[in-house]
């Protein structure tokens, strides 16, 4: 039968893996980019009604087919209350309903992947949580004005991100858009932001045109804006309210015409307080503040940004990884992302690039975000189907849930000092060792 139906399957134009047991299909599935599985309900071994939730337990939107000569019809509700797509009866009277069967069971997959795919929703930006469609909306109405814009939020929010949607969205797209981190230039900030002349100081070989001159007609992003001197914001706030600029070592100056957008990680309301930040420029930028929300506080969009973060990954290294397993998902949702999404973004990246499989899995991920905040005794998801497996299948999967995460605690407790971690664990080196083999725990 199985040599059958894959000669059936290939004449049809599809890539079969044929394997003749469930371990088998379970390990193909972990290392392999597997869209539908055809399973017999009687294997040697593990059924295929006890194979069915595992696969789906892995891979949620994997479609599998049931077939069985003895088919019954409770085994055949069984089949689809555990989630199969279908259940065919052998032997198949027309070849051509198998084909159909997968046809479908394709066709829902490459649905239910094209739902997954994350749709920038505005200019580059991913995001569906409420939070973020407020940021949104905000954003189209500010950019078709002139008017400069505060952007405040944590590092890694995205505010870059923010400030080039404003550009984009905004009269001005077509041209440029000059991005500053205002921190990296301090020392020269007059030479930088306003330009100099040939011979204006020592090292002054040429001209040079400032980045407000550059950006004439555009767009200018100053980032950072916050870490500037007190006596380069007096400089800067004349530029903003006269729209002119000096290079150093004229007498002349010139026309600009440039809308400003500055950002900053720190509170400027308090440091207007402190002293620290001029009032006046304060208010000029503030003319239309946008709040960029920590990635914390929106948490339903992880699954969206880690798939598509996933995605670019995957494309950069060339590697054939195409799923996160549920319970790493739900890990790097429970996680709190000080670093936001610039942090999630290298977290997947680095995931991929140690996968061994398809499939990013507990142990691709850093050890306190496999930890994550929850106890090491309590599995990240507390809706993980244990309670669908056989009791044997249910205990081994709870082990190795526990065994994974109390020895990578251990190990991340102890800076990697397995000696000390096996001391900690009150077991002796070699059965400390043993188990982190044998439980895939690094």
């Amino acid at each position: 039968m199985l040599s059958a139906c894959e000669r059936i399957l290939r004449n049809a134009g599809h890539r079969v893996i044929p394997v003749d047991n469930a371990p088998g299909a379970l390990q193909v599935v972990g290392e392999e980019a597997v869209d539908v599985v055809l399973a017999d309900v009687r294997m040697p071994g593990m059924s295929g009604l006890e194979a069915l939730p595992i696969l789906k337990h892995r891979d949620p939107e994997l479609e599998v087919i049931m077939m069985s000569g003895y088919a019954t019809l409770p085994e055949a509700v069984q089949a689809i209350k555990s989630g199969a797509f279908d259940f065919l009866a052998k032997p198949f009277e027309d070849i051509e309903k198998v084909q159909q069967a997968v046809s479908r069971a394709l066709a829902r997959h490459r649905m239910h992947r094209a739902r997954e795919l994350p749709e920038p929703a505005l200019a580059g930006i991913v995001g569906q949580s409420p939070v973020m469609q407020d940021l949104f909306r905000l954003i189209e109405r500010v950019a078709p004005t002139q008017s400069p814009v505060l952007i405040q939020g944590e590092s890694g929010t995205g505010k870059e991100l923010v400030a080039h949607a404003v550009h984009q969205l905004s009269s001005r797209r077509l041209r440029a858009f000059v991005v500053v981190n205002c921190a990296a230039i301090e020392t020269l900030f007059e030479s930088e932001f306003f330009g100099h002349e040939k011979g204006a100081f020592t090292g002054a070989i040429q001209q040079h045109v400032g980045l407000f001159e550059s950006a004439d007609q555009g767009t200018i992003f100053l980032d950072e804006i916050g870490d500037i001197s007190t006596y380069s914001q007096v400089k800067l706030l004349r530029v903003i309210e006269v729209g002119e600029v000096k290079r150093v070592g004229s007498n002349r100056t010139a026309k600009v015409n440039v809308r400003v957008i500055a950002a900053s990680n720190h509170d400027l309301e308090t440091a207007v307080r402190q002293g620290a930040f001029r009032q006046d420029l304060f208010y000029r930028l503030h003319v239309v503040p946008i709040q960029v929300p920590p990635l914390r506080e929106r948490a339903g969009d992880i699954p969206l940004l880690a798939r598509h973060f996933l995605a670019l990954a995957a494309a950069k290294f060339g590697k054939p990884v195409t799923r996160i397993l549920p319970e790493a998902l739900a890990c790097l949702q429970a996680f709190l992302w000080p670093g936001n999404v610039r942090e999630l973004e290298n977290t997947i990246e680095r995931a991929v690039i140690l996968a061994a499989e398809v499939t990013i899995r507990l142990q691709d991920l850093p050890a306190q975000i496999a930890l994550g905040e929850s106890s090491i005794l309590l599995p990240p998801n507390p809706e993980a189907p244990l309670l669908i497996l056989p009791y044997v299948q249910a205990k081994e999967r709870a082990q190795a849930f526990f065994h994974q995460r109390y020895l990578s605690g251990m190990l991340l407790k102890t800076s990697g000092n397995i000696a000390r971690a096996a001391r900690l664990s009150h077991l002796d080196r070699s059965n400390f060792r043993r188990l982190l083999k044998r439980w895939q725990a690094h």
